[in-house]
């Protein structure tokens, strides 16, 4: 599995996008295609879904995320497999959950890419939660877990603000909550 370019450009190693088997479709046929590739455990180790990023920025003209050299047409910056309830799961808590029981710590980022920004940064402990939502079944989630504090770590701008309110909804009267208050213009893992 090559890791793709579109994410060595952003200055991830090589060697993250292949521990959390990231890759590129070129096949034409299949749904994925002209996306990267980004698997979906479940907390049984089996992959359950895959989330496709598109490898094109947004469209000046239509603000899609298609091949710039194409017809303007629908293709959304995110897409996730058919019928997988992303609501209902956290992204890399099946490889985080044992320093997260270990440590008590968990950290909550909007994405997958945020969480292997930060796994680079020496903290294995990191999810995301497919957006700016945290939901009742991601708490199930993070309470089948040892953790008893969490850092939230959202993305800048209104999304990130919801991240934190959602976290605070579910988890203020369960675990200690820190927020980091973003310094970046996007999100950590441009950073």
């Amino acid at each position: 599995l090559k890791p793709p370019k579109y994410f060595i450009d952003r200055q991830y190693k090589e060697k993250t996008l292949s521990e959390f088997k990231v890759g590129y479709c070129d096949n034409k046929t299949k749904p994925f295609y002209d996306r990267i590739v980004v698997p979906q455990i479940d907390e049984d180790g089996y992959i359950i879904a895959c989330l496709g990023r598109s490898v094109h920025e947004k469209c000046p003209h239509c603000k899609e995320f298609h091949n710039p050299e194409g017809i303007c047409r629908t293709f959304p910056k995110w897409k996730n497999s058919d019928n997988f309830p992303s609501y209902n799961a956290l992204y890399n808590f099946y490889n985080a959950k044992k320093t997260i029981d270990d440590t008590g710590l968990i950290i909550i980022t909007e994405s997958s890419a945020n969480t292997w920004r930060l796994h680079e940064a020496g903290f294995p402990m990191t999810v995301g939660t497919f957006g700016s939502k945290f939901s009742d079944a991601q708490k199930s989630v993070l309470d089948s877990s040892l953790a008893q504090t969490i850092i939230v770590v959202p993305d800048a701008g209104q999304p990130g603000q919801i991240l934190v309110k959602h976290v605070q909804e579910h988890c203020q009267y369960t675990h200690n909550i820190i927020t980091i208050s973003p310094s970046y213009e996007d999100d950590i893992g441009k950073c």
